[in-house]
């Protein structure tokens, strides 16, 4: 939410500048016209300031747009690069700063000219990245998640447009309406935590030079199982914790939920039908029985 305020008052700045330039623009050419007689007729009339216009008329100033454009280390390729930031981003390989900097290196005149003089390689410094982001607001530093490059090769828009037809046509065939369409997964969760970063910040004295968090060493694995319906629908999970000398036969139910467990908290065949029977797969769903075929 703050970001999108962001980008409409950066939208908001940017159309208050073209419009007073517009302003100044038409005020010049009522001079040079002779339409306004002075300066100080001409300024009160397109309501800008009277010295700018002043400065502006007589070529004593620029546009705040070419003001500093022999300072700046890309002039034209600002907007090219964050369209190369935004598709690089989608196609799973993002830029960090520092590949930003590089890239900057490469592509700024400016820098070229310092690496000619310095005989050293010149990048972006780490100010003029800060810069670069306020500048444009719809691009910002996030944590990615990672993706296999088998996953990332087979999502595009033609193996997924694919995969949904040929399901199409199988329920089709098949005579299965979408509410006896499930997804099922399971996920393994460890007590403690995992040995994954929490990035979470917490708050210290300012003084206390050590800070520290207890955390739990408890690595006992739990797996979930859940299952969702195409409606919207789903079904309660199943959890199975590790455990030993125990028979297969021996789990509980509460509410619909089924407790099992394994030797190493993993799912079996067992478990899985279990789960299954449990989980009211063929019970009557809203009073109505399902007779239609499963996927």
């Amino acid at each position: 939410m703050a970001g999108a305020t962001q980008i409409q008052q950066e939208k908001q700045k940017k159309a208050a500048e073209v419009a007073l330039e517009a302003k100044y623009t038409a005020a010049c050419k009522a001079l040079d016209s002779g339409t306004c007689k002075n300066i100080a007729k001409a300024a009160a009339h397109y309501q800008v300031p009277y010295y700018t216009l002043r400065r502006r008329y007589k070529n004593l100033a620029v546009p705040r747009s070419r003001a500093h454009k022999h300072q700046q280390l890309l002039t034209d390729a600002q907007e090219t690069i964050c369209h190369w930031i935004k598709y690089m981003g989608i196609t799973g390989h993002p830029l960090s700063k520092w590949s930003l900097c590089m890239k900057v290196g490469d592509l700024s005149e400016k820098l070229k000219e310092k690496v000619k003089s310095t005989k050293k390689f010149q990048s972006a410094s780490r100010a003029w990245v800060e810069d670069f982001l306020r500048r444009h607001p719809d691009i910002k530093l996030a944590w990615p998640t990672g993706l296999n490059p088998k996953c990332a090769q087979m999502f595009n828009f033609a193996v997924v447009n694919h995969h949904f037809k040929l399901l199409d046509d199988f329920l089709k065939a098949e005579g299965i309406p979408w509410e006896n369409v499930y997804n099922m997964d399971e996920k393994g969760i460890q007590l403690g935590g995992g040995r994954k970063c929490d990035y979470t910040k917490y708050l210290y004295s300012r003084k206390q030079k050590v800070r520290i968090k207890i955390q739990s060493a408890n690595l006992e694995l739990v797996t979930v199982i859940e299952c969702v319906c195409a409606d919207g629908s789903n079904l309660k999970p199943g959890f199975v914790f590790s455990g030993k000398d125990v028979l297969q036969e021996e789990h509980f139910e509460e509410d619909s939920l089924l407790v099992a467990l394994s030797p190493k908290g993993w799912t079996s065949d067992f478990i899985s039908q279990e789960w299954f029977e449990k989980a009211s797969f063929h019970k009557p769903r809203h009073g109505i029985l399902q007779e239609s075929p499963f996927s």
